[in-house]
């Protein structure tokens, strides 16, 4: 079990289990933005500091709007975020996440839109490559060391 400080357990009051949002925050939400609780909390228009060390502790759950905010003053993409809060929300709630999770594991990043955008500016879709297009796309994507790792001998 995480703790966030003496004697404070990071479980949430509902399901009595860690979320792994707040344990993200927990570990990276000061040091990524360089604040302090009240800090952040003023930042994203909370008056009371004490909504940080709820969120750490999983004993609140971070409002969406809040979860944009908490994305730039970390400058952590918000589609890393956002599957640990459905996660946390769907638990609370007492749904399965698995649906949710399926869903967003197709958003892409901003990122990954340019090389997208690449294909569509070439007069392409990627409904209509051929095969050899899409792997030649493929091993251009993932780099000289996943590359490699695709001819390492088993």
């Amino acid at each position: 079990m995480n703790k966030t400080g003496p004697g404070r357990p990071q479980t949430s009051v509902n399901t009595g289990s860690s979320y792994a949002l707040a344990e993200w925050m927990n570990e990276n939400l000061n040091e990524l933005s360089g604040m302090t609780n009240s800090e952040i909390a003023s930042k994203l228009g909370y008056a009371r500091p004490n909504i940080c060390a709820m969120w750490k502790t999983g004993k609140t759950r971070v409002a969406l709007h809040a979860l944009k905010g908490i994305a730039r003053l970390t400058n952590t993409p918000l589609e890393m975020l956002f599957p640990m809060w459905v996660e946390q929300y769907t638990r609370e709630k007492g749904v399965s996440a698995q649906p949710y999770l399926e869903m967003l594991s197709r958003i892409i990043t901003p990122a990954e839109f340019k090389h997208i955008q690449a294909i569509r500016d070439a007069g392409m879709t990627c409904e209509h490559m051929t095969e050899d297009q899409e792997r030649i796309m493929s091993l251009m994507l993932i780099g000289p060391e996943g590359r490699a790792k695709l001819f390492e001998p088993s």
